[in-house]
């Protein structure tokens, strides 16, 4: 019977090594573009906001580029059992398997069936953590830990803002980068190619995940608070709690104004103040034209600036939202 068992096993493992991969690995890359806005001045740069998915394995480069605002998927929030779901079925899967050479990129890869049992192995690696995983699970370990060991099968979500992609593309598109990174930064610069920005006028919001029935939603909820908050303001919190929810669900979801001013009061009216997902919110600032003779004392020329440049954080051009919450940074 033990011989039977072992045979079984084996047999098995054979066949899931060599079976035919079907995972679509480049179904697990997804860019879309939620906001898109230009402030009024020519000056002011196109300010996008996508929503990504992309391999767990590349998010420490994307994290390297320090003009991105971004909320992304955790290993804390989101449930064992979903976690293990999707590494089961769908896990993060490579687009290119190199030949192993000197420096940080192949230039050879493995195709036919060398291709197929690389890929069967990682999937199979994967689904042997999935069984440990599984057990600390109902042991009552904390998703916290629990998670971190199938991080290197996980797809990550991100909404992620900025006003500067020129070096992001200039580094990414390229023959030297990772080939997933540059499949994703393909997509996301053809995407940008193809949207056009939306006009923001001064005190106008670039506001990412807020649709137009929000600001009914928002002013008919207005009428039951004694606040002297306005309809923007509803709309920035409610922007931020939805951009929050990136760390732990796909967006597309429930949406009500109760439950985004909750999420909002947990993360920013709260000790201490958690305002990464207030940095995608931003409006245009305007330029201060002040007189300047210091090139020429016969002549006087007038020098730009933004009025409000401290506000800008990551976003030059733009009021960010996270720097105008108080205790939004706690200095040293």
């Amino acid at each position: 019977m033990s011989f039977l068992v072992l045979f079984l096993f084996f047999a098995i493992i054979l066949w899931q090594l060599f079976k035919k991969n079907t995972i679509d690995a480049e179904s697990q890359y997804h860019v879309r573009i939620v906001a898109h806005s230009k402030g009024w001045l020519k000056q002011h740069l196109p300010v996008v906001t996508f929503y990504l998915a992309y391999p767990r394995f590349i998010h420490s480069e994307m994290m390297t580029h320090k003009d991105f605002s971004r909320s992304a998927a955790s290993s804390r929030a989101i449930p064992v059992a979903k976690m293990l779901a999707q590494v089961w079925n769908n896990p993060a899967m490579p687009l290119h398997w190199g030949i192993n050479q000197p420096g940080m990129k192949a230039e050879r890869y493995f195709f036919g069936w060398k291709r197929n049992f690389l890929r069967n192995l990682w999937q199979l690696c994967g689904r042997m953590v999935c069984v440990f995983v599984w057990v600390v699970m109902k042991m009552g370990l904390h998703k916290q830990t629990a998670n971190r060991m199938l991080e290197p099968w996980q797809l990550m979500h991100v909404t992620l803002t900025t006003c500067k992609l020129a070096n992001f593309f200039n580094l990414r598109i390229h023959k030297d980068a990772q080939p997933e990174i540059c499949f994703l930064a393909t997509a996301m610069k053809y995407a940008v190619d193809g949207s056009s920005p939306v006009r923001l006028n001064q005190g106008d919001w670039h506001l990412p995940w807020v649709e137009d029935e929000d600001y009914i939603l928002a002013a008919q909820h207005l009428k039951h608070l004694t606040t002297t908050d306005t309809v923007t303001d509803l709309l920035k919190k409610m922007s931020a709690a939805r951009c929050a929810r990136s760390s732990y669900a796909n967006f597309d979801g429930e949406r009500t104004v109760a439950g985004d001013l909750n999420t909002y009061a947990k993360l920013v009216e709260s000790d201490p103040v958690h305002a990464s997902p207030c940095e995608h919110q931003c409006t245009p600032d305007a330029l201060d034209y002040t007189p300047d003779a210091t090139t020429d004392v016969n002549r006087l020329e007038h020098v730009s600036h933004w009025c409000k440049w401290f506000l800008h954080g990551n976003l030059t051009g733009y009021i960010q939202y996270r720097n105008t919450i108080p205790n939004h940074y706690k200095p040293d």
